[in-house]
């Protein structure tokens, strides 16, 4: 996919409310271990440096998990190092990536639901970055209408609504921009199949597709889920 990050001609644009998300009922995943012995010391080894390995010697163990640990999140990103397919996860205070043969869904009818304020986005070419709160996103990369790098640049919500058309885990949002109080309509949406930001081997669970202007060339970028928190 081609991320032309036209819609960053402003100074930030994609923030996210949390009025009428009564009918998202997409919910954040969780997991837990499974095929690890009870009788293994050291239970699953979770790593870092994954993102550009070519194999296991290029990345560390920086944490392990039990056997039988639960409650595991995940922010949506895969890739695949030789035949395998790594997760990035945070289990408590270990943050890292662990094979996904070891984990299976454990996402329950109680399990928070995920609104948008738990995404971030991304794109390349030029980069930019979007991370979201319910404070307010911040926003870093170049706007492309005067080429100035912009830092914790800020977006007002006028509209947010789930988009129960295509399913769980699909929002529409207008936003306004607090500098030139330009408008921006914005969907956010599950990625199938994922998706790709065209520069690394990452896979993203979530796309947005920007629109911009009378006449609105639609803009995409890749989202995962915040973990961090």
């Amino acid at each position: 996919m081609n991320i032309i990050v036209k819609f960053i001609v402003i100074p930030a644009f994609l923030m996210i409310s949390f009025v009428g998300l009564a009918n998202a009922n997409e919910r954040l995943q969780t997991y837990r271990v499974v095929g690890v012995s009870h009788s293994d010391p050291s239970g699953l080894n979770v790593r870092d440096n994954v993102i550009e390995a070519q194999s296991l010697d290029e990345t560390n163990v920086v944490g392990h998990l039990a056997w039988n640990q639960k409650d595991i999140v995940s922010s949506g990103l895969v890739v695949e190092i030789g035949n395998s397919v790594w997760r990035e996860i945070r289990s408590g205070k270990v943050r890292g990536w662990v094979n996904e043969k070891y984990l299976a869904n454990d996402t329950g009818p109680n399990s928070p639901k995920l609104t948008p304020d738990r995404l971030k986005c991304s794109g390349t070419e030029p980069f930019w970055s979007l991370k979201y709160s319910k404070k307010g996103p911040l926003y870093n990369g170049t706007d492309l209408e005067n080429g100035d790098w912009l830092e914790n640049a800020k977006l007002e919500t006028m509209a947010v609504h789930p988009i129960v058309e295509m399913g769980a885990g699909a929002w529409s949002v207008t936003l306004k921009s607090k500098s030139d109080g330009s408008y921006l309509q914005t969907i956010i949406s599950k990625a199938s199949p994922m998706c790709d930001d065209s520069m690394s081997n990452l896979l993203y669970p979530y796309q947005v597709i920007v629109l911009k202007g009378q006449v609105p060339r639609p803009i995409y970028g890749c989202c995962k889920i915040n973990i961090d928190r």
